[in-house]
């Protein structure tokens, strides 16, 4: 009986031994699967972090080029209605002239 006993006892911690260095096992490749995905999670943090850095870049740039455009706009514009006034100040000359030359026919 004693011997059974031992032998089956002796069985038990073999079978827990194998039991535990599975679990110890599988516990190192959880921690390297763990590892690994920390990795990757800091791999992607980094990328995220320059891509809003290149999106900020780029709508600062883009900003810029805007803003820069609605003045060169307003500059245009403001020429162009310079010209249009001075277009419209040719063109009430000419008439008045016109005016003039009809009116210095008709006295001779």
């Amino acid at each position: 009986l004693i011997t059974n006993d031992s032998l089956h006892t002796k069985d038990e911690l073999e079978d827990t031994r194998v039991k535990l260095q599975n679990c110890e096992r599988m516990k190192e490749e959880v921690e390297q699967d763990l590892q690994v995905s920390r990795e990757k999670v800091a791999e992607l943090t980094l990328r995220e972090d320059e891509r809003e850095e290149e999106h900020e870049q780029l709508m600062q740039e883009i900003t810029t080029k805007v803003r820069a455009l609605k003045q060169e706009l307003n500059e245009t514009a403001g020429t162009l209605e310079q010209r249009e006034q001075e277009l419209r100040e040719a063109t009430v000359t000419i008439k008045r002239l016109e005016q003039e030359k009809r009116a210095s026919e008709v006295e001779r």
